[in-house]
């Protein structure tokens, strides 16, 4: 029965034209990605995880697309072209390549993989990838979710022992290894509860000297949208409030 469910998955997809199959040295990436690249990326899905080399070399991939797309950006015939390939390339990203890194264990480089593919994309992109991944990812499959509550457990412990730890290279790994996967989860409950408390405001950042170029990105983004919340930020006596005073700390 095993070998039979394989046999009907198998040709469950389907069969590829010959002229569309990549071959190797094959840069040609612009015509392929749509037919080829993005349909597979879609049936993977989050479960992309189980392989990690594979996903390192899926971001590779995408990477070098994102690349030569930058390079021959030359006239405005293409640009509409263009313009679908970056939507359909941030729908994979959104939909598979982001849920899937927050499923693999700590891995600092597929991290530079996930960032150098992500760097392409314009900030105003790169923000709405890491809302839709916070807000819509976590809540669409059973394991992300489950990974969010662990995460949850693992960042409150964090919270309570970084007061009393006073090695700031030993801080720096605790952080470095408990948000590396799940920043955009991570950086609201740490936000959240230094703005509540911001006596220790300087010992967290010194735990933030080792997060991946990602995970800062991640931190401005996060930042950004608990700044541009309607809440009071300056009191009537003139003074900032608590919680926009620790943000401001933080970004000094």
């Amino acid at each position: 029965e095993a070998a039979a469910a394989a046999e009907e998955r198998r040709r469950s997809f389907v069969a590829l034209d010959e002229s569309l199959r990549l071959q190797a040295n094959d840069y040609d990436l612009r015509t392929k990605l749509i037919p080829v690249i993005a349909p597979i990326l879609y049936r993977l899905n989050i479960y992309l995880h189980r392989r990690p080399i594979l996903y390192g070399k899926v971001c590779r991939v995408l990477e070098v697309f994102m690349a030569v797309t930058d390079d021959d950006d030359d006239g405005d015939d293409e640009a509409d072209d263009d313009d679908a390939m970056f939507d359909e390339l941030q729908s994979v990203v959104m939909q598979c390549v982001l849920p899937s890194y927050s499923l693999i264990e700590n891995n600092i480089g597929l991290s530079v993989d996930v960032w150098r593919l992500l760097r392409h994309f314009s900030f105003l992109r790169r923000y709405q990838m890491y809302g839709s991944w916070k807000h819509t990812m976590y809540d669409a499959y059973p394991e992300l979710w489950c990974q969010r509550e662990w995460a949850v457990r693992d960042i409150r412990w964090l919270m309570r022992r970084y007061k009393s730890e006073q090695n700031g290279r030993a801080l720096g790994i605790m952080f470095a290894r408990t948000i590396n996967g799940q920043p955009v989860l991570m950086f609201d409950l740490v936000l959240k509860q230094l703005q509540s408390y911001c006596g220790n405001v300087s010992m967290v950042v010194q735990g933030f000297t080792n997060l991946t170029a990602l995970d800062r990105d991640v931190l401005i983004w996060q930042i950004l949208t608990f700044c541009e919340r309607s809440q009071r930020k300056i009191r009537l006596d003139a003074y900032y409030e608590e919680w926009f005073r620790a943000l401001a700390e933080i970004i000094a």
